[in-house]
Formats: structure tokens, C-alpha cells, sequence
């Protein structure tokens, strides 16, 4: 009996054990256009080095998210009457939301350089990011990061 349970068990445990894992396919391709900021005559490169003579001016971090604009929503009161001598009143509010595109971030790399005298930029990495809660009631949506030293040719 000992050998017929421990038999069955042995085959129920090779058997349950030879699941098939599926995988789903996936593919990702997509193309990040510096020729806004080109015409706007800076020097972009992804390269930690470049073969002519610059001023480092510094470090460039930055980071923009798709959320709620603060700065854009509105609280709205709003009365309602029930009867002709009695009415409630509701707070409603407005939400606007901003999302974070490349061209937005670019945007603010072109603004940044043009705010300390840069004219390039090397050693340029964007990285996507996607959202991620930081604290229980505080969410940030998904955006990009973009990082680099700004230069002066």
C-alpha cells in the first residue's frame, strides 16, 4: 500500500509539473526626433565624448509626469435649492489633466539649456518611466526622464 501511494504521488507530481508556460509576444520600437531641438541650433549627442574643444556648464535632470495639474483644477460650489426655503450646497471640483509627452520633455531641455547659456548637450539618455505610488494617497504618472551635461561649444 506504502509503495502504491507513494507511486501516485510521484506521478501526480511529475504530471502537475509539466505545465507549458505560455508567453505573449511583444514588441516595442520607438524613435525619439532631436530635430526640434537642432534647429534651434544646439548640439545633441548621445556620446560621452565628442572631438572638439567645450565648456562643461553642468548636469541636466529632467523629469516630467502625466497627472492632475494642481495648478489647473478648480473647486466649484455649487447650490442647490430643494425647496424654496431650504438648499444644499456641493463642493465639486475641476480636474485637469496633463500628460507627459517626448515633445514636452524636449520642450523643457531646450528651455533649460537656453536658461544657463548652454548651446549642446552630450551624454543625452531619455528613459520612459511608468507610474508609481510613493506614498499611500500620492501617485505619479508615467513620463520620461532625461539626463545629460550641457555644454558650451
Amino acid at each position: 500500500m506504502k509503495k502504491v501511494l507513494l507511486s501516485l504521488l510521484f506521478i501526480l507530481f511529475i504530471i502537475s509539473s509539466c505545465v507549458t508556460v505560455k508567453f505573449k509576444s511583444f514588441e516595442a520600437v520607438d524613435f525619439w526626433d532631436y530635430t526640434p531641438l537642432i534647429k534651434k541650433g544646439l548640439f545633441v549627442t548621445e556620446s560621452n565624448s565628442v572631438n572638439f574643444d567645450y565648456t562643461a556648464i553642468g548636469s541636466v535632470y529632467i523629469e516630467i509626469r502625466a497627472g492632475e495639474d494642481k495648478d489647473k483644477s478648480k473647486a466649484v460650489k455649487k447650490e442647490q435649492y430643494l425647496d424654496s426655503d431650504i438648499y444644499i450646497q456641493k463642493n465639486k471640483r475641476t480636474v485637469e489633466y496633463t500628460s507627459a509627452t517626448i515633445d514636452d520633455a524636449l520642450k523643457k531641455l531646450s528651455n533649460q539649456l537656453s536658461d544657463v547659456g548652454a548651446n549642446g548637450i552630450i551624454n543625452l539618455k531619455i528613459s520612459q518611466v511608468s507610474s508609481m505610488q510613493i506614498s499611500p494617497d500620492t501617485y505619479y504618472g508615467p513620463g520620461y526622464i532625461i539626463t545629460g551635461m550641457a555644454i558650451k561649444k
